[in-house]
């Protein structure tokens, strides 16, 4: 490649504003842009091909760096035969012979060993993988998990996300329990946790989710909330940027360089195995939850967990240190509490609104476990408001 022989730069950044992982990698080429008082930066947010083709025309570019495009627009940006650093999913491949293009890759190797690590070490022992679109990236992250996971010698499943609902939840379903679950990218997962939780699959009671990217506009306003791997996006952008500018100054480099993801951002959806209770007890917990308004007792209780009531006792000795009734009386009562703050009913009336039939047996087991008096809490509530 031609180094540029003017002091002055033109260089065009193309992101699509579509992909969100392109405005990260656009933070990460403009921090660079800062140190480079030469460089005049062109920036597109669309890949309509008019535009690219208006603005190509109207400012031929010294240098250009993209990320992830249409391939049309890909093809007309690798015309201009300029230096182009292309910040992309793993699909170089396609244009190996194009000799002014060099290709800024997420190391997709380091995003599935670190997430098979991770998981490994939460205690999961069956995996599956959560295809997206079978494109040539989506590929090499299920062939690289598979293979990571048949090095332990631990079995691994895939499931189709793009599956019409009904066969996606049948899948789904047929998934072994406890099975940790690495999803193609956070919009896959995101789908799937939001399926599970309309159809009433209790994650990551029955399974655990795992996705990639980490956007946290996601990751963050899904139930539960998504672990996911950080790909670094901004990392990405600052090293195209970086390598754009060394090529244009006379350096060589290899075709395509790999940045790997920072790390893993763990939220809900990937509890520690042991942490996880069995899906009885996670079923009579729910049931416990829906009906703290109402005076239910153990056999109610065990009649939802569909077992003997010692095996329910038992369940609840092992796994949460209590038993049935004292869940439901602490459940009942943190109830009580809460309307406490938020109510300004008499005691009487609230007592009796949900379930509390006597109010003097009430008061007496809230004053057990709070410590004090329904009247002191709620004074201590007002004050603090």
């Amino acid at each position: 490649m031609k180094a540029g022989v003017s002091k002055e730069r033109q260089i065009l950044v193309v992101m699509p504003g579509a992909a969100i992982s392109n405005w990260r990698k656009l933070e990460g080429i403009m921090s660079y842009a800062r140190s480079r008082p030469e460089w005049t930066v062109e920036l597109l947010t669309t890949d309509d091909e008019r535009v690219v083709r208006k603005a190509l025309a109207a400012r031929p570019p010294d240098g250009i760096v993209c990320g992830t495009v249409r391939l049309p627009i890909l093809r007309r940006l690798l015309r201009e035969k300029v230096p182009t650093v292309i910040l992309c999913f793993p699909d170089s491949r396609h244009f190996g012979k194009c000799e002014h293009a060099l290709f800024i890759e997420s190391d997709g190797d380091e995003i599935v060993r670190r997430s098979v690590e991770f998981l490994l070490a939460r205690g999961y022992r069956s995996f599956a993988y959560l295809w997206r679109d079978h494109s040539a990236w989506d590929a090499d992250r299920h062939t690289a998990f598979t293979a990571r996971i048949a090095q332990e010698g631990l079995p691994v499943v895939s499931v189709e996300s793009s599956d019409p609902v009904r066969t996606l939840l049948r899948n789904l379903k047929r998934l072994p329990e406890r099975c940790a679950v690495l999803a193609a990218d956070d919009t896959v997962a995101f789908k799937v946790l939001n399926l599970c939780r309309h159809h009433g699959i209790p994650v990551p009671n029955r399974f655990a989710v795992m996705g990639v990217s980490n956007g946290r506009f996601i990751c963050e306003n899904v139930r539960p909330t998504l672990t996911s791997v950080d790909q670094d996006f901004e990392r990405g952008g600052f090293l195209a940027a970086q390598r754009l500018n060394a090529v244009l100054n006379g350096g060589v480099f290899p075709k395509t360089s790999h940045y790997p993801p920072a790390g893993i951002v763990e939220r809900e959806s990937t509890p520690a195995l042991k942490d996880v209770h069995s899906l009885v007890v996670d079923r009579a917990l729910e049931f416990i939850r829906r009906k703290c308004d109402e005076p239910i007792e153990v056999p109610d209780v065990v009649r939802e967990a569909a077992v003997s009531r010692r095996r329910l006792e038992l369940l609840f000795r092992a796994e949460l240190g209590t038993s049935v009734a004292a869940r439901i009386r602490e459940t009942r009562l943190d109830r009580l509490a809460e309307l406490l703050k938020t109510s300004p009913l008499p005691f009487a009336q609230i007592c009796a609104e949900h379930g509390w039939g006597n109010e003097s047996h009430a008061k007496r087991l809230f004053k057990a476990r709070f410590g004090c008096t329904m009247s002191a809490y709620r004074a201590d509530q007002s004050t603090a408001n």
